[in-house]
């Protein structure tokens, strides 16, 4: 029975979820953590909802973490460190706070 109820809980969770942060700019993201062996499913039920896939693996995305950050120094420095090997994937930036974030990715 939880197989057959899956693919319609999920996009009633994101949908109510979509509409409380309606208006905020915000995007509702799904994780590459899925149960195992139905990704495909709860990727397409996140889409299904009103939700965005955030990545399949981790092969496709740089996820910066504060961890990086504090490592590197600043945001600014941890992007650079993963430009300066070469790799075209696009970057993703976790920050703590608004606070934490500068266009620029000044410290």
């Amino acid at each position: 029975m939880h197989g057959a109820c899956r693919p319609s809980e999920l996009p009633s969770l994101l949908n109510d979820l979509r509409d409380e942060v309606a208006g905020t700019g915000t995007l509702v993201l799904d994780t590459r953590k899925t149960a195992p062996g139905l990704r495909a499913l709860d990727k397409y039920a996140v889409r299904a909802g009103g939700g965005e896939n955030h990545r399949i693996g981790l092969f496709d995305m740089f996820l910066v973490k504060n961890n990086h950050i504090d490592r590197a120094g600043s945001i600014a420095k941890a992007v650079e460190n993963i430009r300066a090997k070469g790799m075209a994937q696009p970057i993703m930036i976790e920050v703590r706070d608004t606070k934490s974030y500068t266009p620029s990715g000044a410290p």
